[in-house]
Order: C-alpha cells, then structure tokens, then sequence
C-alpha cells in the first residue's frame, strides 16, 4: 500500500477500528490499546502517540489524533458554555509543523480523532472531529464533533456538504459531547476513589 495516497484508507480503518474497541471496552478506551493501535497491510498504525497532535509515521501530512488533558500543559478550553473546544496551538509558533498538520486538515475538511484524557491512561474518544477555525492570535484552532452520518459519508467517499450547513449540527453536537467529556471524567474518577 502507498502509505502517502492512502490518507483516506487509513482514517477509515482507524474510525472501523475505534468503533470495534468501543464495543468491546465501552466509551473509555485504555491508553496502551490507543498507543497500540492497528494493523494495516503489515504496518502499525497507533491513534495516539507522546504529543497532543499526532501523527502516525505512515502517514504524510495531516494529523490523526488531537488529545486533551485536563490540567496539562495546554489550556484547552471545553467549558460547557462555548459551542466549540477550543484547541491550543503546540508552542507558540503558528508555523510549527504540528499546527501546520491541523490547518491543512481544517482547510480541506479531514475528521480527526479526539482523545480526552479521563483519568491517567483512560481516554474518551470521539470521531469524527473537524477543525473549523484557526485563532494565531489567541494561538488556538475550535474544534467541532460531527455524527455518526457523517463519518459514514466520509468512510463511502460520498460528496461532502457545504460547511455552512454543517456548522448548526456540529455545534450542537459538541456541546453534547464535552457535557458528556466532563459526566465521564468526574465518574471515572468517583470510581477510582471508592
């Protein structure tokens, strides 16, 4: 498989294989098995790695995976009030290759995978995540999650909406979801307590 013109193949599988993971081990999914990864065509291909934007080897150019850890070293914003995550920047240059990765993927309207850490080596994945907006002044990308209908049209190759008639349902789906990141997080730490 030519690894650089298989963008598309790769994020399918990794959203086929996430949906996999999901039901088998719930909405929480264990770091190791994130870091592990897939398999495909005798290459490994991990959804999370050391840093918050990652990029498999295998692939070219656009990041796989954002992840967020609450009380980390960036600020993400998930208040329940804001209709999207505001997503900060790796360093502060806005040319830094990472936040390059995140620009083309929003310029062109790639999912990304979005990995919420829950409690040390738990993580709440949701996909498909589309960055919809970049702030080089607040060093800063929002990030909007989209359904299940749209990752279906992405994984079938279907024509892909105008973003405006996205952006109502994506807002709304995030706002859902970060109320849903934060239920999580607080449960899974009442369980580890007790």
């Amino acid at each position: 498989m030519n690894f650089d013109a298989s963008d598309h193949a790769i994020r399918s599988h990794a959203f086929q294989w996430l949906g996999a993971q999901k039901l088998l081990h719930g909405e929480v999914l264990p770091r190791d098995l994130l870091a592990q990864g897939f398999q495909l065509e005798g290459q490994r291909v991990p959804i999370i790695g050391p840093q918050g934007i990652f990029k498999p080897k295998v692939m070219r150019d656009m990041p796989l995976s954002i992840t967020t850890i609450p009380g980390g070293p960036y600020d993400d914003d998930l208040r329940d009030g804001a209709s999207a995550i505001l997503y900060r920047y790796r360093g502060t240059d806005p040319q830094h290759p990472e936040n390059v990765g995140l620009r083309r993927a929003m310029q062109t309207q790639t999912p990304l995978v979005f990995c919420y850490r829950t409690m040390p080596g738990s993580y709440l994945v949701s996909y498909p995540v589309f960055v919809q907006a970049d702030h080089p002044g607040q060093l800063s990308f929002e990030v909007f999650v989209d359904d299940d209908i749209r990752l279906s049209h992405y994984i079938a190759q279907d024509a892909v909406e105008p973003l405006a008639d996205a952006q109502a349902r994506r807002r709304y789906i995030t706002s859902v979801t970060k109320h849903r990141l934060h239920q999580a997080a607080f449960r899974d730490r009442v369980l580890a307590a007790y």
